[in-house]
């Protein structure tokens, strides 16, 4: 997918972020008329965050981060309180999408893996599907990692944490550059007892019993780049990772807790994860550039949920992609007009058999598959009307096609199949008007996108058949406008600052069987939500080697009329949530440089699921220190 907003050069360069205490150096946000934070893969190592998991409320303004109920390595991204359905839903797509190296990832199993090679994460806040694509209404979150550098290095990277027998190993090795050739190998390993403990863990039973947020992740990633000529180079990615996690634990009661009441049953969950990606660029010269990205990637999860051992849910999803996208980016008239067009095609197969164990039930089966079929075009424009004024326009076409086939569910025959048609368009509108040098207000209009499906694993209300409960739901989509400003004061200050109102139609809702917690079905809302927030970001350099951050994000979701008990559940974050930063160079030796890192999290209590199960994650802090 494309990375520029309207320029790719400008992404690329470092942005003001203030990222769980992690301040970039170079500002050039007032260049961009929208909400992003971008933060290097060297701050995020320096503050201890190694994947998208241990990046908490509040760490980043508008996003937040929650694991599945099933295991820690599935993951649902919300910003600005939008967010996607149940994970475990074959058909249930994300509202924030997540991109690695140019490659959207069209499921959420397996997304809390150690990051193994990275060089920067920018998020994008707001709707994205101009330039982004479909699932995109919350935002995006785009993942980059290093290329080969060409010269000879060996970095090697241990960790060892004792309470939780946490052991972590990380290797990159990059070769010498061989003509028009050079290449780089990383190598990922961590393992943790898990930081919950299962008081039972070492007895016997039918299920595993291991603690709570058990981990153990590998990964292998080759990165190849042929340097063929100034105006020509092919990147070649080849990644492996396998994933294996237990549920994580959510709070039954107040309080953190290191131990839990009693002993469960609680097996492990896999996820191995593989895919391949070939980017090609052709730069003519410095107003004109092509690049090709193909992907082709394959998913393969065993999913355990349930704490006892008669009630049980065990899923496996077979999940294949195969993406395509062609773009042509460049601009006119000595840089006035910049541009970026293209074409974007996904392919994705899905399969999903579940079984589901209780007492009532005994072994109940459920199968079936989803093929999403989706091709989209996509031009996005950017004109200096005057020397300080620009106007932003963008367009995308969808023509999403998915076909949902259920063969059983619970163990009945059902033999249906579902097509659905989604023809869209997404829009984006941006006014930036320079009133200085250093001072950027903007207004802008956006739209996103998803599309619809049909409840694979879904429960049949009482008297109802099989057949009649396997009903279709409709794409959601979401309208927003946003005012702010980019800008510095001084030499010393960097500040950001955006208010928005969201007007999100035929949200996706999940209404869960009370009788059976592990089955839902997705259906949607009847009235419009609004959302509405602010967020602010400011960077303060008191003098060489010091900087002082702090970030806040409010936010506010309104249902005008609940129908049904899953309408009044909305956002899964906090109303209020931050982070106060301290950066401090102390001194460079000869050995590298001796630095201190701190900050401060915090955020109110939410609703981490909504439904029938309404858990409440209760308002928390986080103090972090490093040197």
């Amino acid at each position: 997918m494309p990375k520029v907003i309207p320029a790719k050069a400008v992404i690329a360069s470092a942005i003001l972020a203030s990222v769980s205490g992690i301040a970039v150096a170079e500002s050039r946000l007032q260049d961009i008329p929208v909400s992003v934070a971008v933060v290097t893969g060297e701050q995020l190592n320096q503050h201890g965050v190694n994947s998208l998991a241990d990046l908490v409320a509040g760490g980043i303004p508008s996003l937040n981060i929650l694991p599945s109920f099933e295991n820690s390595s599935t993951l649902n991204l919300v910003i600005r309180g939008i967010g996607g359905t149940i994970n475990s839903q074959a058909t249930g797509d994300p509202g924030v999408g997540v991109f690695i190296d140019g490659v959207y990832r069209g499921r959420s199993q397996g997304l809390a893996m150690d990051f193994v090679d990275l060089e920067r994460i920018e998020v994008l806040r707001g709707p994205q599907g101009t330039l982004y694509g479909r699932n995109t209404l919350g935002g995006a979150v785009n993942i980059v990692s290093k290329k080969p550098s060409g010269e000879f290095s060996l970095d090697q990277k241990f960790g060892y944490g004792g309470e939780y027998s946490q052991f972590t190993s990380i290797t990159h090795i990059d070769t010498p550059k061989a003509g028009i050739f050079s290449a780089k190998l990383s190598y990922l390993l961590n393992e943790s007892d898990g930081w919950v403990k299962n008081p039972d863990s070492e007895a016997g039973g039918s299920v595993d019993r291991n603690n709570f947020w058990l981990e153990d992740n590998e990964g292998l990633r080759v990165a190849l780049n042929f340097d063929i000529s100034d105006a020509f180079e092919i990147d070649y990615i080849y990644d492996d990772s396998s994933i294996s996690s237990t549920a994580p634990l959510f709070p039954i009661n107040s309080g953190r807790q290191e131990v839990f009441s009693e002993g469960v049953g609680l097996p492990i969950s896999d996820a191995d994860d593989k895919g391949h990606n070939l980017t090609m660029e052709w730069r003519f010269n410095d107003s004109l550039s092509i690049r090709s990205i193909s992907s082709y990637r394959k998913l393969d999860t065993d999913g355990v949920a349930g704490f006892v051992e008669t009630g049980l849910l065990i899923q496996n999803q077979e999940q294949e992609q195969y993406s395509q996208e062609l773009e042509i980016n460049g601009s006119l008239m000595d840089g006035s007009f910049k541009y970026v067009a293209g074409v974007n095609y996904f392919d994705e197969e899905v399969k999903l058999k579940e079984r589901l164990q209780t007492v009532v039930l005994g072994a109940a089966i459920t199968e079936g598959t989803s093929d999403v079929d989706s091709i989209s075009y996509y031009a996005q424009a950017t004109l200096a009307v005057l020397d300080a004024v620009e106007l932003t326009v963008g367009i995308r076409e969808y023509s999403d096609k998915k076909r949902i086939n259920s063969f059983l569910r619970l163990a009945t025959e059902t033999n249906r199949f579902v097509e659905i048609d989604d023809d869209h368009t997404d829009y984006n509108v941006a006014l930036s008007v320079a009133l200085s040098d250093t001072f950027v207000p903007y207004v802008s209009y956006s739209t996103g996108y998803k599309s619809g499906g049909a409840s694979l694993t879904g429960f049949r209300p009482i008297g109802a058949s099989p057949q009649s409960s396997f009903q279709p739901y409709d794409s959601e989509s979401v309208e927003t406008y946003e005012l702010g400003f980019n800008g510095r004061i001084g030499e010393s200050v960097d500040i950001s600052a955006a208010a928005f109102l969201s007007e999100y139609k035929d949200r996706q809702v999940e209404i869960i069987d009370p009788d059976l917690v592990f089955q839902s079905n997705i259906v949607n809302a009847t009235e419009d939500t609004d959302i509405s927030g602010a967020e602010l970001d400011i960077n303060f350099r008191p003098f060489d080697g010091v900087v002082i951050g702090f970030a806040y994000s409010y936010l506010e979701a309104n249902v005008d009329t609940v129908s049904a008990p899953s309408e009044g559940f909305v956002a899964r974050s906090p109303r209020h949530s931050g982070n106060v930063t301290f950066d401090y160079r102390i001194a460079k030796l000869d050995i590298g440089t001796l630095s201190m890192h701190a900050n401060y999290v915090g955020s109110d209590g939410y609703t981490a699921f909504g439904n029938t199960h309404n858990e409440i994650q209760d308002a928390r802090s986080l103090f972090n220190a490093r040197f």
